[in-house]
């Protein structure tokens, strides 16, 4: 999607960001509907609302009616989402259970305004031990429970809240998962809350980028995340470097703290952070059904039906976290594994992916599966 809007576009899109989390207003002339498409695809489109409001773009009344409705839906979203955490925590501290809010849910305070932090749900982490008490109290406050098992619960009020409940920090099909088992041995207690040291946090966010963008992508977001650490945040690179050597992410951690410090500081990229940069720009935000598929290839010359099968069926491990009740009853895994794709059909998931593997040329995933493999080596 992004690709084909050339340097020109991508210059503009991140120089539009550079100036808005710096709240300079120097002049930019851009093209509205490429820009606007381009950051829309990243969940960044309010920028172009910020972008408006100190001056850096000239817009035109119909535009600026379309930023005015982004804005509030999204400062809307933003209020909520905040009254929401603030709610549930204290529930869940009235009933002395330990919680930690992760991702966007502790670092949207370090942007220029909160709302410039866009999240698609609030994530918490809670020990498992309290997973039962914690559906009472979430039912409680008027929600529902709409997925259980796997990784995380989720639970949903309406407007538009959604919040999942984690067993654990990284999904344990991760090989990064490991290193987060006694994660709760780090988790600095006081009697307002429980939070990750910044170190650790920073840490965390990192490999939370890192399983994204080896697993389908990841976009502008992360690489903002984390630049935005880095500036707030007097970090200890010793023991952050020994960490990341731990989690075998050391090169990723690396090039994306730089790419980073190029975008916003108006640096020169170097060689080995061009294609990196490419791969996050075709990301969006949570990473493509392109990317994800190429994956799927042990090798290019993997024939198209053999991945598309792996798609479709899944091993036993993977299917348990979909449908936990396997855990139990793993006799039903033939008639789960027809109701996956009879709902896959019915979602358009199946019809999507079928496409997305036609299109699929040998170049295309070799050069995928070269970005992402080279990140995994130090």
């Amino acid at each position: 999607m992004l690709l084909v809007c050339g340097d020109f576009m991508k210059e503009d899109v991140i120089k539009l960001i550079t100036l808005v989390i710096k709240g300079e207003n120097k002049k930019l002339d851009i093209d509205f509907s490429s820009v606007f498409k381009i950051l829309k695809f990243h969940h960044l489109e309010v920028y172009l609302y910020y972008a408006w409001k100190l001056g850096i773009v000239d817009i035109d009344d119909e535009q600026l009616n379309i930023l005015k409705q982004v804005y509030m839906k999204n400062l809307y979203k933003t209020a909520t989402q905040e009254e929401e955490l603030k709610l549930i925590k204290t529930s869940l501290k009235d009933n002395n259970i330990m919680m930690l809010p992760l991702k966007g849910a502790v670092i949207r305070s370090i942007y220029p305004s909160i709302d410039l932090r866009t999240m698609a749900d609030i994530d918490i982490l809670v020990k498992v031990s309290d997973l039962k008490n914690v559906r009472k109290i979430m039912e409680n406050l008027g929600y529902r429970n709409t997925s259980h098992g796997g990784n995380h619960d989720v639970y949903y009020k309406d407007p538009f809240m959604n919040v999942e409940i984690h067993r654990a920090m990284m999904d344990e099909s991760y090989e990064m998962s490991k290193y987060y088992e006694d994660i709760w041995d780090k988790v600095i207690i006081n009697d307002k809350e429980s939070f990750l040291s910044d170190d650790d946090l920073y840490i965390y966010i990192v490999s939370h980028a890192a399983k994204h963008y080896l697993s389908g992508g990841t976009g502008i977001r992360s690489v903002l995340d984390i630049y935005l650490l880095n500036l707030k945040y007097k970090l200890n690179f010793n023991y952050i470097n020994q960490e990341f050597k731990k989690l075998n992410i050391s090169k990723f951690a690396s090039n994306i703290r730089s790419l980073g410090e190029a975008w916003f500081n108006e640096l020169q990229l170097y060689d080995s952070l061009l294609k990196m940069e490419e791969y996050i720009l075709s990301s969006g935000v949570y990473g493509t059904h392109t990317h994800q598929i190429v994956k799927g290839f042990d090798n290019p010359n993997d024939s198209k039906i053999s991945v598309g099968l792996k798609k479709a069926f899944p091993s036993f491990k993977v299917m348990k976290k979909i449908f936990p009740s396997l855990k139990y009853f793993f006799i039903l895994l033939p008639f789960y594994y027809i109701f996956r794709i009879i709902r896959g059909m019915f979602r358009g998931n199946v019809q999507n992916q079928l496409k997305t593997l036609k299109k699929l040329e040998k170049k295309d995933i070799i050069s995928k599966k070269e970005i992402v493999e080279d990140m995994k080596n130090d």
